[in-house]
């Protein structure tokens, strides 16, 4: 008889804050449109469902739980 004992491993679920600025391409006449055109787009009413994939540097993918998210005020650059 072996006097191993075994640990019974718990599961925890920890929580952190990513901050992830995110863009996206729009073709529009102006400033202001494309600020509209993002928004439609963008904005936490428009949003239903955010999805993020993390690999780690062991190649690991990690899917973690969204709990809550904020879109913030909009900055449009003129691309080349």
């Amino acid at each position: 008889m072996s006097n191993l004992q075994t640990v019974e491993k718990q599961k925890f679920e920890v929580f952190t804050t990513i901050q992830v600025p995110v863009s996206i391409s729009i073709e529009a006449e102006s400033y202001e449109e494309a600020e509209v055109l993002a928004s439609l787009q963008l904005h936490a009413h428009a949003i239903h469902q955010i999805m993020m994939t993390l690999i780690n540097h062991k190649g690991e993918v990690v899917i973690p739980t969204i709990h809550n998210w904020e879109t913030d005020s909009f900055e449009v650059i003129e691309q080349d």
